[in-house]
């Protein structure tokens, strides 16, 4: 498999979405990259198809940058390409949703051993 079906997203502040677009245009265009990545002042959200060379590329460049440090990048082997062209632009939301989000109110990163212990002492509430 020479390819990878990339998903990622970040809930970041990002002063100016059409600037960050230009960006990322700019990084994926000579590069054997397919995609459909949305940006709105609150984040990241993408999907992608990629070369092996370009998906690590990809993923060192948004990792060098500091609004996108902490990206997880979830990569699945393909044999062909996932999408029939390159689509970046800017979205009004990443989320279709009615309310706010306050992007400084974000829960504490749990560790998988952490959220089993969680869940065995009983008394959270899931939503």
């Amino acid at each position: 498999m020479n390819y990878y079906a990339i998903a990622f997203y970040r809930f970041t502040p990002i002063a100016d979405p059409h600037a960050e677009v230009k960006k990322q245009k700019a990084f994926c265009a000579d590069r054997d990259i397919t995609s459909r990545i949305y940006i709105s002042k609150d984040g990241i959200n993408g999907q992608m198809s990629a070369s092996k060379q370009a998906t690590a590329e990809y993923i060192e460049w948004m990792h060098s940058r500091a609004e996108f440090r902490d990206v997880h990048f979830k990569l699945h082997p393909y044999h062909e390409h996932v999408f029939p062209r390159k689509c970046i632009k800017v979205r009004p939301k990443l989320v279709a949703i009615d309310e706010v989000i306050d992007l400084e109110n974000q829960a504490e990163h749990v560790s998988p051993k952490q959220w089993r212990e969680m869940m065995e002492q009983g008394g959270h509430i899931l939503l």
